[in-house]
């Protein structure tokens, strides 16, 4: 009787073992599958940020590293994506901003759909951004050459989109060409003033005074030495009490510098109103007030 009532006994222990092994076995390789999950989840690599932004991401960056005033990536960054137009067409050459710059749906620089005052308007802020990562490299290298060479490379087009053929074919697309006519053109400008060659410096500066709006001609007009001008804005109140941003290229006449528009017929005299003007020749620019006046 104790013979058998041992082999019983030894029978449910090796029954209650292989239980609680089978058991163990399981917890084991639940809790080694909730490992190679976390390790997998914690080192795999996250996707660039840059990748995911979409276009009105992308502007808004661009405002954030403007009003920050990180200009040099500001003058960098382009938008990460292939269709900007949304055509379901990519790597296109389209217009884009405010002023219908041409450049490829992979290089829509920020300063060409995002303004920023503090480098300038319109083509003044391509040339800005010119000058502003000319003289980052240059003081970086010392030498004006590998300057030129490394903004030009930071700026530039993929081999995807056919941006530089486009315009070569296309002539009458030259006056919106900004990467020839104002941005490569000012990096060359540096270039060659930075190595001692003759540049276009002027010897005098910029006198830019006695603005005068005439609303009944529809015409702001200015005492000025500016030879070759890029911009007019001016900014006030109209007569509904709103804030005003005339802008527009000037004429230059015999020391005058005008601007017409039809918008001036609005402008509010009782408020203070400002005259800025984004000289090329001086390389310059500066701001004066405005008093009204009839014809």
């Amino acid at each position: 009787m104790k013979d058998l009532y041992l082999r019983k006994t030894i029978k449910i222990m090796k029954g209650q073992l292989t239980l609680e092994t089978i058991i163990m076995l399981v917890v084991l390789l639940v809790l080694a599958g909730v490992m190679i999950t976390l390790i997998l989840t914690t080192f795999k690599p996250p996707k660039s940020p840059e990748e995911r932004l979409s276009r009105t991401q992308f502007l808004q960056k661009c405002e954030s590293l403007c009003r920050e005033k990180n200009f040099g990536e500001y003058c960098r960054t382009y938008w990460k994506g292939h269709d900007w137009d949304e055509n379901g067409k990519g790597n296109e050459v389209i217009k884009v901003g405010d002023e219908g710059w041409l450049t490829c749906e992979d290089r829509v620089y920020c300063f060409l759909v995002s303004p920023c005052e503090d480098i300038g308007y319109r083509s003044y802020r391509i040339e800005g951004c010119a000058e502003y990562l000319f003289h980052f490299e240059n003081d970086r290298w010392r030498d004006p050459e590998k300057a030129k060479e490394k903004v030009l490379e930071e700026v530039s087009f993929s081999s995807d989109c056919s941006y530089p053929k486009f315009l070569g074919e296309v002539t009458r697309q030259k006056d919106i060409d900004w990467y020839g006519k104002y941005f490569k053109k000012r990096v060359n400008e540096l270039a060659s003033q930075s190595a001692g060659t003759t540049g276009t410096t002027p010897t005098t500066g910029l006198s830019f005074q006695d603005c005068k709006i005439d609303t009944s001609a529809k015409k702001v007009e200015c005492s000025s030495n500016c030879q070759d001008a890029d911009l007019l804005v001016i900014t006030g109140k109209n007569k509904k009490g709103e804030d005003i941003n005339i802008q527009g290229s000037p004429t230059i006449s015999q020391g005058k510098i005008s601007l017409t528009d039809s918008k001036l017929a609005d402008v509010d005299c009782s408020q203070e109103i400002n005259v800025v003007l984004v000289c090329k020749n001086p390389d310059d620019s500066k701001t004066a007030s405005g008093s009204c006046t009839t014809s």
